[in-house]
């Protein structure tokens, strides 16, 4: 991979872990708060919510990276290898299709939304909610773009004639 591309990449696992770890650390604290000390801090679940979100879209970039999203192949590898081919570019076409569609509702959203604050956040826009999506929607498009040329290597694990 070029240099470039493991920076970007490096740069999407820091923001995911530190998303991460920024929610564990809130949601610890926020029971901590609750349950021991008597005090209800109510911008905790907003902010573990947003969190949550950019953990899942920005780890989601890395997961499409890998390739090591869960899958269960076990009817497709039975097929013909062109059939399975086939099935297996048609799915990553409709994967392309969903995240074009997720990254335009995602900046409509961001439109509609930053008329709005959080409830527990008034200095925060409700549309902060969506930009997880809108960062790593086009970073997952070209990493399935990239995948739909691996797709002519594949290989079933068993059965599968041609």
């Amino acid at each position: 991979m070029k240099e470039k591309g493991k920076w970007i990449y490096k740069l999407y696992e820091i923001a995911s872990l530190a998303c991460f770890f920024t929610m564990v650390v809130i949601v610890f604290l926020q029971v901590i708060f609750r349950y021991v000390l008597k005090i209800s801090v109510p911008w905790t679940e907003e902010v573990a919510r947003l969190l949550y979100m950019g953990v899942i879209f920005l780890g989601l970039v890395l997961v499409e990276r890998d390739n090591i999203n869960i899958r269960t192949t076990y009817f497709i590898d039975k097929l013909p290898l062109k059939l399975c081919r086939g099935i297996l570019i048609v799915s990553n076409i409709l994967a392309v299709i969903l995240f074009i569609m997720l990254f335009a509702g995602g900046i409509i959203l961001i439109r509609k939304m930053s008329l709005y604050t959080m409830a527990s956040l008034p200095f925060m826009s409700s549309a902060t909610f969506y930009v997880p999506v809108v960062l790593a929607a086009p970073m997952v498009i070209y990493i399935l773009m990239k995948q739909l040329k691996g797709f002519m290597k594949y290989r079933p694990l068993k059965g599968g004639d041609d």
